[in-house]
């Protein structure tokens, strides 16, 4: 690794490809996910897979960009095929009850049962 006056660079050509395609293939992924975050989290899995796949080092360079625009196209497809497998709860419709451990005092009726309380109640009950 070298420094430079930018901070720390390195020779390796998944680092240069980064350098010079990252901002695109973000900025694709940022249009195809729901948040920046998630568009984030695909670039590095893109390359990361780049940098483990074996057969990357053997490619030309434009070969080389060209898969990693495939890659980060099935990463972004993949991401919303997992969204759409997640179903997500508004808010407004959890219940925001607090359920509690109770005792029974009953010889017959020994176990422990839960009891749902408002969470003014519950800190009243403290």
């Amino acid at each position: 690794m070298q420094r430079s006056k930018d901070g720390v660079s390195c020779d390796s050509p998944v680092a240069r490809l980064y350098e010079l395609h990252a901002t695109a293939i973000f900025a694709y992924l940022r249009r195809q996910t729901a948040s920046r975050e998630d568009a984030e989290d695909l670039l590095v899995e893109v390359f990361v897979v780049a940098v483990e796949s074996s057969a990357f080092d053997r490619l030309g360079e434009k070969e080389q960009v060209a898969w990693l625009w495939r890659v980060a196209h099935h990463k972004a497809v993949d991401a919303y095929r997992r969204s759409r497998l997640r179903q997500g709860v508004d808010l407004e419709l959890v219940d925001m009850r607090i359920c509690m451990p109770i005792w029974r005092s009953s010889r017959l009726s020994s176990g422990r049962r839960y009891a749902c309380v408002s969470p003014m109640t519950y800190a009243a009950l403290r």
